[in-house]
């Protein structure tokens, strides 16, 4: 289980909360799904990051699904889960074949 948000990144906070609740109803944005994780994956929360990532992609059907699989691939691997990257990165070039960021990862 990750790491809860510390009590002094309030912003991160609230932008975590709104984001999981976007994505929870299919709303947020790929920018404001990359924005979100971003933040958290530099505060030290990859772990919220990935949680997110996956409600995105569980909630949300878009042509560039790919990307979200590719950026959830990536900060899979900084958690050192190469397996479950290897399976993202699957994921995007099932999506997309010739999205090559993903042969060179």
């Amino acid at each position: 289980m990750p790491t809860p948000i510390a009590s002094d990144q309030p912003n991160l906070l609230q932008q975590a909360q709104a984001s999981f609740a976007s994505a929870s109803d299919g709303q947020l944005s790929i920018i404001d799904l990359f924005n979100t994780t971003l933040r958290l994956s530099e505060a030290r929360q990859p772990g919220i990051a990935i949680d997110l990532f996956k409600l995105w992609l569980a909630r949300t059907t878009s042509p560039v699904a790919y990307m979200a699989q590719f950026n959830l691939a990536v900060t899979l691997t900084n958690t050192g889960d190469d397996a479950g990257a290897e399976l993202a990165y699957r994921a995007a070039l099932a999506q997309k074949p010739d999205f090559i960021e993903c042969y060179l990862n």
